[in-house]
């Protein structure tokens, strides 16, 4: 009779990895939490009057709708999440199939990148967006980043460069850290 012997269901660096993801996620929300606060106090002495002659347009183009499309960050998220699972376990079944589940999301994107379409979806929402403004917005992190990170991770056997596909979060997260870091430095406003 053999005993079963049981695995960790994730090595060192996937651990790492994860905890990193979890505290950037702690730090991201406490920033949150501390942004809408501050909104809150100050919210009375931002309120304007306006007199009665000017007029607020509102539809798309004004402060009630959107101000243009911008990526995603689930999309990214996902690609690093499949990257990681298709790196801790190569060689084997569960790791084609997760970089089948990645190519097939690599493929949606790149359709989507260049599909008519979705770039006439996407004026819709921004009449004043070009097609090549569409395809540099979808294709850098939709296409571009995550075949770089799937180069360095499945050729290459790095593993860190499963992060590639989600470095569009650190750009907002690091101007939000800095941002704020500015604020308290400068002092309440009078």
């Amino acid at each position: 009779m053999t005993l079963l012997k049981t695995a960790p269901l994730v090595n060192d660096t996937v651990d790492a990895l994860l905890g990193l993801a979890l505290i950037g996620g702690l730090f991201f929300a406490y920033y949150i939490q501390r942004r809408n606060k501050r909104l809150a106090r100050e919210a009375p002495e931002r309120v304007a009057v306006l007199p009665p002659e000017v007029v607020v347009p509102s539809g798309p183009s004004g402060p009630s709708g959107p101000s243009g499309p911008s990526p995603s960050f689930a999309a990214s998220l996902a690609y690093t999440i499949v990257l990681v699972a298709a790196a801790t376990h190569p060689h084997s079944f569960w790791g084609y199939f997760w970089q089948a589940l990645f190519g097939v999301m690599l493929v949606f994107s790149l359709v989507t990148t260049f599909a008519r379409g979705d770039y006439e979806a996407s004026r819709t929402k921004a009449p004043a967006l070009s097609r090549r403004e569409h395809m540099l917005m979808n294709g850098i992190p939709y296409v571009l980043l995550p075949l770089v990170g799937w180069v360095l991770v499945i050729p290459f056997g790095w593993i860190w460069g499963a992060i590639v596909p989600g470095v569009i979060w650190l750009v907002p997260f690091g101007l939000g850290i800095a941002v704020e870091a500015y604020e308290a430095l400068r002092g309440p406003r009078r």
